[in-house]
This record gives C-alpha cells, sequence and structure tokens, in this order.
C-alpha cells in the first residue's frame, strides 16, 4: 500500500515538474547557460533585470548582472552591451563610466553597432 502511495505521489510529481518546464522556457534556458550557451545567459539577464512574469523569474537586478557576465565572458555581445549599460546608469552596480566602457567597448569589438555607438557617445562625452 505504501509503494503504491509513494508510485502516485511520484507520478504525480512528475506532473508537476513537466507543467511547470511545458509552461515556460526557464529551465531550459538556466541550463543552456550552466552548459556554456553565452546567448542563454544574456537571456536569463535580461528577464532578470525587468523580471518576466510569463516565465516565472521576478526581478533581481543582481542575479541579472551574474547571467549578464557570464554572458559576456562567454562572448556575446548583447550580454557586453548590457553590462556596459548596467555600469553607465548604476542598475544592480555602482556606477562606473571606466567599467561601462570597458562593456561596450567589448560588445563594439564583438561586432555590436549598439556598442559601438554608445561606446562613442559616453567617451566623448555628447
Amino acid at each position: 500500500m505504501k509503494l503504491a502511495a509513494l508510485g502516485l505521489m511520484s507520478i504525480l510529481m512528475s506532473g508537476v515538474v513537466f507543467a511547470q518546464t511545458n509552461k515556460n522556457y526557464s529551465a531550459d534556458y538556466y541550463k543552456k547557460c550552466s552548459l556554456g550557451d553565452a546567448s542563454a545567459c544574456t537571456v536569463l539577464g535580461e528577464w532578470l533585470t525587468e523580471g518576466q512574469e510569463s516565465e516565472g523569474i521576478e526581478k533581481d537586478v543582481f542575479k541579472a548582472f551574474e547571467y549578464m557576465n557570464k554572458g559576456c565572458e562567454l562572448g556575446n555581445p548583447e550580454g557586453c552591451f548590457n553590462l556596459g549599460l548596467m555600469y553607465e546608469n548604476g542598475k544592480g552596480v555602482n556606477k562606473s563610466k571606466s567599467l561601462a566602457l570597458k562593456y561596450l567597448g567589448k560588445a563594439c569589438d564583438l561586432k555590436s553597432q549598439e556598442g559601438c555607438d554608445s561606446y562613442a557617445k559616453l567617451n566623448t562625452g555628447k
């Protein structure tokens, strides 16, 4: 009897997990990011920056920074660009023009036109 109850409970729990992962993509993105997918890390960072209710992700700018940083380190230009903006605006980090320029420059090096434009604008003060 106990074994049958445990089996039923296991089936119900697996259904809950399936329903949660079927409902949103966040679990896939966390897994991909943990395996080194730079784009997935950046997407998670973007979702965490503002929150993504449909994906079950609450706003957390500190975690957003971590995922943007990981995306940037793995070579994603958007992750670097977003880090630059975070430093430029002091969003989730201490405001720092030098670090903003560093990450915007890296985004530019990775062929982000937005990164190049923002770097030039911030560097000239215009």
